[in-house]
């Protein structure tokens, strides 16, 4: 998430560049944010049904699974969820103990794609 919030702080930047120079418009302003718009949006969407159902470690990892699974038709939010998950699955699997206390995520079951 960290990454996705730098990607749209460079946005903003930029943006901001283009007003302060006279060069932005209003539809450039609305064709730079769509694509960042959405991206946030699904975080946002994932994020508050995380903390509404107070998700903690594996229960986070498998609604993160779902999610991915559930946006097939969505290349770019699918992509965006596998490589959260692929973030928040890398410690289970440096402690050298997959699923570290207990088993491993069923995120880490449902997805072909999976590589830790």
């Amino acid at each position: 998430m960290r990454r996705l919030l730098a990607d749209w702080y460079l946005v903003v930047t930029q943006l901001e560049h283009q007003l302060r120079t006279g060069r932005l418009t209003l539809q450039a302003l609305v064709f730079h944010c769509q694509a960042p718009m959405g991206s946030l949006a699904l975080v946002a969407r994932l994020a508050a049904e995380a903390a509404s159902s107070q998700l903690t470690s594996a229960g986070l990892l498998n609604l993160l699974a779902r999610k991915a699974q559930a946006l097939a038709g969505d290349q770019a939010g699918r992509a965006l969820l596998l490589r959260l998950l692929h973030a928040s699955v890398a410690p289970y699997f440096r402690s050298g103990r997959p699923g570290g206390s207990g088993s491993l995520p069923l995120c880490c079951l449902a997805l072909g794609s999976w590589v830790p």
